[in-house]
């Protein structure tokens, strides 16, 4: 997103968006090619806070992306991930109440308005793996 933060600024988020949408709709065809030999995630952006100073990362921005993202590959075998972002919110929440920091380890980075921190990475992890491993064991039991 940041690439296309001077147009965001200048002309709204709708011109911001352009190169993303575009960006996007030129991998559709990758990731459907892909996502029809193997599981394919999309993983929708995640709310990353409110910093005034970078106008690109407030949440209806996030927001604003992830519907494209939606629009766009709708329509293809990707599948979309957004069941992170309540986990992220709840993060946020945490880091605005708590103003967390782990230098040492990178868990808790409520500083950094761009990235999560490994306690999240970590949930996200689980979550993935689970559904991998449960699709994997309803297939086996499927073929038994």
């Amino acid at each position: 997103m940041e690439d296309y933060k001077a147009d965001f600024i200048k002309y709204g988020k709708e011109k911001g968006a352009e190169k993303y949408t575009q960006h996007l709709e030129n991998l559709t065809p990758l990731l459907s090619a892909f996502a029809n030999s193997t599981l394919t995630i999309f993983k929708m952006q995640d709310h990353l806070g409110r910093d005034l100073k970078r106008a690109t990362n407030y949440d209806w921005n996030v927001d604003y992306y992830n519907e494209i993202a939606k629009k766009v590959l709708s329509k293809t075998p990707v599948l979309l991930w957004d069941s992170t972002l309540p986990l992220a919110d709840m993060y946020q929440e945490e880091c605005r109440v708590h103003k967390r920091s782990t230098p040492d380890t990178g868990d808790w980075q409520c500083q950094d308005y761009s990235h999560i921190g490994f306690i999240m990475v970590d949930q996200y992890l689980d979550m993935l793996l689970n559904h991998v491993c449960s699709n994997a064991t309803r297939e086996t039991s499927a073929k038994s």
